[in-house]
């Protein structure tokens, strides 16, 4: 958030762990303005419990406000809070990388079948019989002489 110069600033700070399975599961750090306000924060530790609400102050003094603006930011070992770790560091998201790998797979197998088809696929008929046939530019040749269309 942009701020004035000159002044020094309370930042309050809430947290609640709406994500942990279990107590001791999530640790993070609070930086703000690159400097660490919290070192290793387990919300659990502090509140015995999980989904409770926890909130902390910190004064910034004028010195550490250089660019006009105060910056806070959270990480955990794994170094993101955004989603794509769970509590225990790993990847939700290996899952998706290997689902869209399998389709990218079949996509380019299926685009690969097609221009083969395409290349050795007969131009057009050779005999002026097949020429003259309705039925010559068909993938599949179709024997009428038995039967017709409503057999």
């Amino acid at each position: 958030m942009s701020v004035d110069h000159g002044f020094s600033y309370l930042i309050r700070t809430h947290f609640c762990d709406v994500a942990s399975q279990a107590l001791k599961d999530l640790y993070f750090n609070v930086y703000i303005n690159c400097l660490m306000g919290v070192s290793g924060l387990d919300l659990s530790s502090i509140n015995k419990a999980l989904s409770t609400a926890y909130y902390t102050d910190f004064v910034l003094n004028v010195p550490s406000i250089k660019s006009g603006s105060i910056r806070i930011q959270m990480s955990n070992y794994v170094g993101s809070l955004d989603g794509l770790f769970g509590v225990d560091g790993s990847s939700e998201g290996h899952r998706m990388k290997i689902v869209a790998g399998v389709g990218l797979a079949m996509v380019v197998t299926a685009l690969l079948l097609l221009v083969i088809v395409y290349i050795r696929w007969p131009k057009g008929p050779q005999d002026w019989e097949k020429q003259n046939s309705r039925f010559s530019s068909w993938p599949f040749p179709l024997r009428t002489s038995h039967c017709s269309f409503l057999c």
